[in-house]
């Protein structure tokens, strides 16, 4: 999955965006059904890859009917921390 957004909510989990068009024709079930409660792995260019734990996915199409993917996750993560170029791999 490609990142292309984070941000805190208000308790301080971080949710991750991004996209991954090999994914496009699931149902958004089956991507959360790959993904939540599940462990990841965040590559980051010129940093050390991150374990992360998902503990909720939130699946959008888009008006072209592709799908964009938000992660709740549950570590010590800012937004800063997830740099240009940041892909998370699952599975």
């Amino acid at each position: 999955m490609y990142t292309f957004d984070s941000f805190l909510l208000t308790n301080n989990k971080l949710v991750v965006g991004g996209i991954n068009r090999a994914l496009d024709d699931l149902w958004a079930n089956e991507i959360k059904d790959l993904i939540k409660n599940k462990k990841v792995i965040l590559k980051r260019p010129k940093f050390d890859d991150v374990v992360l734990d998902v503990l909720n996915v939130e699946v959008i199409n888009s008006i072209a009917n592709k799908k964009n993917f938000f992660l709740l996750i549950n570590n010590n993560l800012s937004p800063d921390d997830i740099v240009d170029g940041s892909e998370i791999y699952y599975g």
